[in-house]
C-alpha cells in the first residue's frame, strides 16, 4: 500500500480458478484491487440501479433499523444513480475510518481478511447486467464479494 495515500495499490487481478455458467466463464477467486469503472456506466446501468434501489428500500423500510436507513441516506446513496466509491469513501473514512475497495470477484480468505484488518471492505467493482436482472441486490457498485452483503 502506498504510504502517501493510505489507499491500497491497484494491482492486476489474478484469476485463481474459473467456473463455467450459462453466462460464460466467471472467476471464482481473484486477487488484486481494481478501480470502479464508474465512467463506463451507461444510463441503462444507472436505471437498473434506480430500479433495484427502490425495490430494496421498500423492503428495508420494514426490516432495517433506523440507524441503517439513516446511514444509507447520510452516505448519499439514493435513486440518482450508482454511487461513486470515492464519494462514499470520503464519508466512510471521516466517520468510521473504513473504506470500500473495488475487487473483481471473490478473494481468497487471507486476502479478504487482510483487507478487513486494515479497515478496507472489498466490494465487487465490475458491471454485470445479467447479475442485476437476476437479483434484488444493487450491483455494479456495492456488492461484497464474499456472499453478496450490501454495504
Amino acid at each position: 500500500m502506498p504510504a502517501s495515500t493510505g489507499e491500497p495499490a491497484m494491482t492486476t487481478p489474478q484469476r485463481v480458478e474459473h467456473q463455467q455458467t450459462d453466462k460464460g466463464s466467471v472467476p471464482v477467486y481473484t486477487t488484486g484491487v481494481v478501480e470502479q469503472p464508474w465512467d463506463s456506466y451507461s444510463e441503462t446501468d444507472h436505471e437498473v440501479w434506480r430500479t433495484l434501489f427502490r425495490r430494496q428500500q421498500a423492503q428495508l423500510g420494514q426490516q432495517a433499523c433506523r440507524e441503517f436507513l439513516d446511514a444509507t441516506a447520510a452516505m448519499g446513496m439514493g435513486e440518482v444513480g450508482i454511487p461513486k466509491f470515492s464519494e462514499l469513501n470520503a464519508i466512510l473514512q471521516a466517520t468510521t475510518g473504513w473504506q470500500i475497495i473495488g475487487v473483481e470477484g471473490l478473494l481468497p480468505e487471507l486476502d479478504f481478511f487482510a483487507h478487513l484488518a486494515n479497515r478496507r471492505f472489498p466490494v465487487r467493482a465490475q458491471k454485470s447486467q445479467s447479475i442485476a436482472c437476476q437479483t434484488a441486490i444493487p450491483r455494479a457498485a456495492l456488492i461484497s464479494p464474499d456472499n453478496g452483503h450490501r454495504v
